[in-house]
Order: C-alpha cells, then structure tokens, then sequence
C-alpha cells in the first residue's frame, strides 16, 4: 500500500473526478497501478496544486485495497483533464467513460446513480467560513444570525449546490464560472462575501497569496450547512457501487477512515477554530431523505 502511495506522490495534489471500469489484467508502471479487474482514472480541475485531494485518492485506494480479499484485483491510473461537475455527471449517466465520481449529493444526483452514503469527509463540508473583503469587516461584525447575512451578495459558482439551497432561503447571488472571479471580484469589492468549506479556504487563500491582498476570512462566525459528499456511481456498474461501499464501511470499522480524516484535516479544523465562533445554521430543503444523519459515526462532530 505504500509502494502505491508513493507512486502516485506527483498527482496527489489534482481535484479530480473518478473513473472506474473493468478491464484486463495488466502491470503498466505508473500513471498505471495494475493488478487487474479494476481500473481507476482521476482528472484535475481548476484547483491546481490542492493538498485537499490527496484524500479523496488515498481513500478510494483505502476501500479497493482492504476489499482485495472479497473482490479481488483492480488496476489504477491517473489522467490529467479538467471536467466541469455537469460534465462529469453527463459522462457518468449517459454511457461515457466515466463511472464513479465524488461530489456533493442531491436528490436529482441520487436519481441518476448509485450513490454511495458515506461521506467521504466525514462531513467537514458542513462547517464553513465566512470569507469577505477587510474594507467590510467592521458591518460583518455585526452579523447574529442568517437572516443579517441576506441583505449582502454572496458569489458562488453557478453549477454548486450551494446555490439552490441559498436561493431557496432568499440570498442574493452572483454567479460566476470560475472561483479564481469569485476571489478577484472579493478582492475589488464586487461582491459582498463567499461561502467556503473548513476543508477549502486555508488551502484556496494560500494559493492566492499576494493577488488578493483585501481577503480575510470572518473571525467570528460560522455557517453550519448539510451538504454531504459521496462517491457516485454510474447505475451501470453497481458491483462496483457494492465494492466501495463494503470498502468504506470496512475503513469505519477499523478506524482507519478516521485516521486518514484527521491526518489530512486536522490542522485546518485546527485553524478555523469553529467552536469560538458563532455557528449560523441554514437548513437544506435538498437533503435526500436517505441522508444517514442517524449515523454519528459518519459525521465530524464539534467538541
């Protein structure tokens, strides 16, 4: 298992989508990792240079690995190419090559694949911060509650899920393409304040240091929103579905889904230091019904 980790050392830092599909046994060198049966691609998107996703790639080769017993081989590869999340879902559903994928679920997601309840972060995207321009620190500070935060414009890309949860509570949007817009309209003043994952900001600020000078994040608050995020599979590969969902429950099992968790999130849950903060809560009219809240052991809890 090391051997493969440290062969996929150079790609860990890609934001991907998954591919999986069957195939011959073969024992390619890297990009390919080969022992047959499984075949596992991985493409970046905008969020070049991400450490974030280092975990994503180490818990799927968690999940194939410890069901190798039961399921047997599988082979491994990374591909580089970025796939819009509306692309990605069009390729997964509609006889393309791809047939896992990691994303935010929703109902319509659910409908159109197998998805695979265990979220994969624990939850952690449920925890954001508040990121806005310094120059309107001193009205930010004054928020108490959700409804203070509706009468600012919150940016967001136009294919998240985030952006029907907040338009059903009555925000006011700005969509835009690309979240290196979203940084710079903040930076200029053009859009009030963003909404980021415990998970996503440290790492995305850092990217942008020195370009966007008039960023900070909002010391004081926090929003509490249940988003959770699974592996999705293409309804026509549920033996594959079947795989990943053993594989993972086997890692919550071990204690091992919670150690790769805290390795990887640690020193961001660290930094954020949700339990100072006031924490805003914005219900999800979108949650699946079939969303394991009853699950504790899914689920990153606050101390």
């Amino acid at each position: 298992m090391k051997k493969m980790l440290g062969r996929l050392k150079t790609i860990l830092f890609l934001n991907f989508c998954l591919l999986v599909s069957y195939t011959a046994a073969q024992d390619d060198d890297f990009p390919h990792i080969s022992d047959s049966s499984y075949e596992v691609v991985a493409a970046p998107s905008e969020y070049i240079a991400d450490s974030r996703q280092n975990y994503k790639i180490k818990l799927l080769m968690e999940a194939l690995e410890i069901t190798r017993p039961q399921f047997g081989d599988y082979n491994l590869s990374i591909q580089p190419g970025y796939l819009p999340n509306a692309v990605e879902i069009k390729l997964l559903t509609e006889n393309g090559p791809l047939n896992v994928m990691f994303s935010a679920t929703s109902i319509e997601l659910e409908n159109l694949t197998i998805p695979v309840r265990i979220p994969f972060r624990m939850g952690l995207l449920n925890y954001r911060l508040v990121v806005i321009n310094k120059n309107a620190l001193a009205r930010f500070s004054q928020i108490k509650s959700v409804d203070d935060l509706k009468p600012f414009t919150v940016g967001l890309k136009s294919e998240w899920v985030l952006k029907d949860i907040l338009q059903a509570h009555n925000f006011k949007l700005l969509e835009v393409e690309t979240l290196d817009s979203l940084y710079k309209m903040l930076n200029e003043g053009r859009v009030d304040f963003l909404i980021r994952g415990v998970n996503e900001v440290f790492d995305e600020l850092q990217q942008r240091e020195g370009k966007i000078e008039n960023v900070i994040v909002l010391p004081n608050i926090a929003i509490h929103l249940t988003s959770p995020l699974y592996a999705f599979v293409s309804k026509r590969n549920p033996d594959i579905a079947n795989r990943l969902e053993i594989g993972f429950e086997m890692l919550i099992k071990s204690g091992d889904m919670q150690r790769l968790f805290l390795d990887q999130y640690n020193d961001v849950i660290q930094q954020a230091q949700l339990d100072s903060r006031r924490l805003l809560k914005i219900s999800n009219p979108f949650l699946p019904p079939l969303t394991p809240l009853h699950r504790k052991e899914l689920w990153y809890q606050l101390n």
